[in-house]
């Protein structure tokens, strides 16, 4: 039997997730923590179905901002390969013939695809065949089984012989993220009837116009289940990397800031009491419903110093956060440092980037910004993140929502969270971008908190791994108590 030989070396681990993963017949799940490399341990089981004869095609699903990524990694591929790469409907190429280092009798075909472009096409069904390997990178991103990008995974997966997925966090929002994800993988783990899966690990109780889950059963058989199909590793068992520093600096909020704020959070107290007395059901459950969220999202915008009218103009009320990141950052910018500050909102990265981009420095020189959002094309993403690493911009400001995965920030030893997002998977992805393979120096990562606000709330439940209902409850309750 051939064997496929990396060109460049792995890590023990690597090797032993791509081993595990040709056992079981080349499909399973990769649940590696971002930076342990599983885009490589990936390339490896394709490598080997490759020189094995078992496929002709590889075909990989992600996420825009993972497509330079992957187009990196192929370099260190070693199998013959031809490439084509898709991102939107205008933003389709194809890349000339690899000679790599282990010949196969026809070129691998290797096809790129964004998610939104797949089931926006589904025309690509047709060309997939059972000799084809699908892997769909950051899986979590098919976890709503009713959304369209799920959906056509699942197709895809009836499809083909050969699947895996790849993720540091599999199920951000809790076990019920686990039934897409093998729907795709391998549908006879956990079936394809979800409301057969949901009464199964989870317990539901009424409430008005539908029902919500009140707690989760079951959940022994689940992980079994789970780990059967899954390679799972943590940095701290593969990788000696530096130590990672998390700090908090606390912000008091000026006079105007606080009295909107507070005025807003009183509303929010009161909407959620109301919603409880209405409906008859308790507090803990009211804040589950969707419709609590955009209230509460509000008092964030507050507490970053602007509020949005109801035609939704922008309003700034204060500048307290902005001018205590400058203030932070100015000395590290001073010592030559390089600097990754991760906000949630477009008005703070447009502030962020104007107060830092005109903040002249103790050599007389201004700094050299770019930032990123989810506007940025593919070709724009690898662009900044390239001019950062290499130094010739030193303050990149990035969407949590658009940077947070897929993108190397290895040249910089220091993060800022401006603002932080509900989903708290996008907050460790984001500040595990400089913690991986590469890394050389000690990390800290800053924690903006304006003083007695939701702040405080959101930043402990990153650090409990509570989901998003828990805290919120537990920030009702508080609030009420006082």
């Amino acid at each position: 039997m051939r064997k496929y030989y990396a060109p460049i070396p792995l890590y023990h681990h690597q090797v032993a997730a791509a081993r595990q993963m040709i056992k079981q017949g080349g499909s399973g799940l990769l649940h590696m923590e971002m930076g342990t490399g599983k885009t490589l341990a990936a390339l490896s089981v394709a490598g080997a179905l490759a020189v094995r004869e078992k496929i002709d095609n590889l075909w990989i699903f992600c996420t825009k901002s993972a497509v330079p990524v992957w187009e990196r990694e192929l370099e260190n591929f070693g199998v013959d390969y031809t490439l084509t790469v898709q991102t939107d409907f205008i933003g389709c190429y194809q890349a000339p013939f690899y000679q790599k280092l282990v010949p196969t009798k026809t070129p691998l075909s290797i096809n790129i695809m964004t998610y939104d472009m797949g089931w926006r096409r589904p025309a690509i069904l047709e060309l997939l065949t059972p000799r084809t390997l699908a892997i769909c990178d950051e899986i979590q991103k098919i976890k709503s089984p009713s959304s369209k990008r799920s959906r056509f995974m699942f197709k895809v997966g009836q499809l083909v012989d050969y699947k895996l997925g790849l993720s540091g966090t599999p199920a951000p929002k809790g076990p019920f993220d686990y039934y897409a994800i093998f729907r795709f993988l391998d549908p006879k783990v956990f079936g394809t009837n979800y409301g057969v899966f949901k009464s199964t690990y989870g317990v539901w109780a009424p409430y008005p116009r539908h029902w919500l889950m009140y707690h989760h059963q079951n959940l022994e058989r689940l992980k079994a289940k789970v780990q059967a199909k899954t390679y799972s590793i943590q940095k701290v068992e593969c990788l000696d990397l530096p130590k990672k520093t998390r700090q908090i600096i606390d912000v008091p909020l000026a006079k105007t800031e606080r009295e909107v704020y507070d005025e807003l959070e009183e509303d929010f107290i009161s909407f959620v009491e109301g919603e409880s007395d209405r409906t008859g059901q308790p507090v803990e459950r009211v804040v589950k419903a969707d419709h609590v969220l955009p209230r509460l999202l509000r008092l964030a915008e507050v507490t970053a110093g602007f509020t949005r009218t109801p035609a939704g103009e922008t309003i700034w009320v204060g500048e307290s956060k902005l001018n205590a990141l400058v203030e932070h950052i100015e000395p590290l910018l001073d010592a030559g440092e390089r600097v990754v500050i991760f906000a949630r909102f477009r008005p703070e990265i447009e502030a962020i980037s104007e107060a830092l981009k005109y903040s002249p420095l103790s050599n007389g020189k201004q700094v050299g910004l770019e930032s990123i959002t989810g506007d940025d094309s593919t070709q724009n993403r690898r662009r900044k993140v390239e001019e950062f690493s290499e130094g010739r911009s030193v303050v990149l400001v990035c969407s949590l929502a658009a940077a947070s995965e897929a993108i190397d920030l290895s040249a910089s030893a220091y993060t800022f969270f401006f603002s932080i997002d509900y989903d708290l998977s996008h907050v460790e992805q984001a500040d595990a971008r400089n913690d991986r393979i590469g890394q050389t120096r000690p990390m800290t990562t800053y924690f903006l908190q304006a003083k007695g606000t939701v702040d405080e709330y959101m930043y402990q439940a990153v650090v409990e791994k509570r989901s998003m209902q828990d805290w919120i409850g537990g920030f009702i309750k508080s609030r009420h108590e006082n």
